[in-house]
């Protein structure tokens, strides 16, 4: 087991067989998740395709407009020499944080200056090492706990942005989905 080999090839093989899948109908368990060899693979393999499709749908929200008030912002707070607001944005499922490295380039390319603060919310706490390397908040969180701003200790309209990825194929109970809607309702999440 301590051979990098073995740890190796044993991850490659619960990426690609997925025994959770076929027995349980999710992805990879919790242990499997926290498998350095599957975390080795899983980063390898994955970064490519959650960090492109981030960035694709950057794209596609700052075409329609939805991040023109942090370019203003940004810019404006450059001319008068005072810091931009910040954004805060927290990634919901976020792993490894390639969505939030994707955001953060992005942000710098169309509102240099602007202040972000990213967070990777995930119920696998291994991956906190990688988040934290890239720079980013980890926060060990089960989204079926719910209370997402009491988690981040925030008051309504301090999280700008909440990000949720693959995990949104769990978000089918009421419970979440009410959070959820609370979160754009209630509590001034865009």
């Amino acid at each position: 087991q301590g051979d990098p080999q073995y740890v190796m090839a044993f991850g490659e093989a619960l990426y690609e067989v997925k025994p959770c899948l076929k027995a349980y109908g999710e992805t990879w368990s919790q242990e499997e998740y926290g498998h350095p060899g599957f975390q080795r693979i899983y980063i390898k393999l994955k970064s490519f395709q959650r960090f492109t499709e981030t960035w694709a749908t950057l794209e596609r929200c700052f075409a329609d407009g939805l991040f023109d008030i942090h370019v203003d912002e940004a810019r404006k707070a450059a001319q008068s020499a005072c810091e931009a607001p910040i954004i805060r944005m927290a990634s919901i499922g976020g792993g490894p944080a390639f969505e939030l490295l994707a955001i953060k380039l992005y942000f710098e390319r169309i509102a240099p200056g602007a202040i972000l603060e990213l967070i990777s919310l995930d119920l696998q706490p291994s991956w906190k090492q990688y988040v934290e390397l890239l720079g980013f908040k980890f926060i060990h969180w089960n989204i079926y706990d719910g209370n997402l701003l009491e988690t981040l200790n925030l008051e309504p309209g301090q999280l700008t942005y909440v990000v949720i990825s693959y995990v949104l194929i769990y978000c089918t109970d009421d419970q979440t989905m009410d959070m959820l809607t609370s979160l754009l309702r209630d509590d001034k999440v865009r």
